[in-house]
């Protein structure tokens, strides 16, 4: 898919009710392409490769359209972003739920207490860093860590005038010299009439040092870092099976939205 293709399928989403791509960059669908595009369904195909699964992104006013199309292909699909009210007819249909991710706010950041000063991570660093996350690979249903690259563009990526996301960077734990955690920080909503949000990335603790607070400790380094940068409120989500991690980020003031933010599902035959 080029680049035209791509700006004519995210101005199209406009004409449906629910889709799978508001959230979607360029960079993740290059490798797709259309293979439906009607005014019931818009359909773009790939291999997400994180999961090593046959994805579908799409645009569609009612869930059968989707369902039939994705039952005649007659092979595993993932689909992501499926409204909550579709949940029950998918279902039917021999969807399986993959993951729920939901939204988790902490809407002000005064009381969060000050803490030990954090350590960014450098660029030199990011193979270790991806290894803290690939060590914890599936403690959550939909995560499989993060590769070297992933974490040298995260830390690198520039402070564009068209994006509203700023001040991306990986604070960092150590455990005598080597990197027992990491948590991945940024900044959006810097123009909102609420405040300027800090975005919760990713947190990621080596399971050889789990149950020691480093979680908790990077989460609240990751919540002053925001503070710091001009943010007075906190964005994460998590999978509502990650009980461990659910249970630390409501200790420290997060609150979960009552509806899922994203529900994925997969497509067995």
């Amino acid at each position: 898919m080029d680049i035209s293709n791509f700006n004519y399928i995210k101005e199209k989403t406009e004409n449906f009710k629910h889709n799978s791509l508001e959230y979607i960059d360029y960079d993740d669908l290059k490798d797709y392409e259309i293979i439906c595009d009607n005014d019931q369904l818009l359909a773009l195909y790939g291999l997400k490769n994180k999961f090593n699964m046959y994805e579908i992104h799409w645009a569609a006013n009612e869930a059968n359209f989707l369902i039939d199309y994705v039952k005649q292909l007659n092979k595993e699909i993932f689909i992501a972003f499926i409204p909550n009210r579709w949940v029950d007819i998918f279902k039917s249909n021999n969807f399986i739920e993959f993951g729920v991710l939901r939204d988790y706010w902490m809407n002000s950041l005064d009381s969060i207490p000050d803490c030990e000063k954090y350590i960014k991570l450098t660029e030199d660093e990011c193979e270790e860093a991806s290894n803290v996350t690939l060590s914890c690979k599936e403690q959550s249903r939909e995560f499989f860590g993060e590769t070297t690259d992933w974490f040298k563009e995260w830390i690198n990526s520039d402070d564009s005038l068209d994006s509203d996301n700023k001040n991306y960077s990986v604070l960092v734990h150590k455990e005598d010299g080597l990197i027992a955690g990491i948590v991945c920080v940024a900044t959006y909503g810097h123009d909102s009439p609420r405040g300027t949000v800090v975005w919760i990335r990713e947190l990621a603790v080596n399971p050889k040092f789990q149950g020691r607070g480093i979680g908790g400790k990077l989460l609240l380094q990751a919540l002053n870092y925001g503070k710091e940068h001009g943010a007075v409120r906190s964005f994460l989500m998590a999978d509502d099976c990650n009980t461990n991690a659910i249970n630390l980020y409501k200790n420290i003031g997060f609150v979960p939205n009552e509806e899922a933010g994203q529900i994925d599902m997969v497509y067995k035959i």
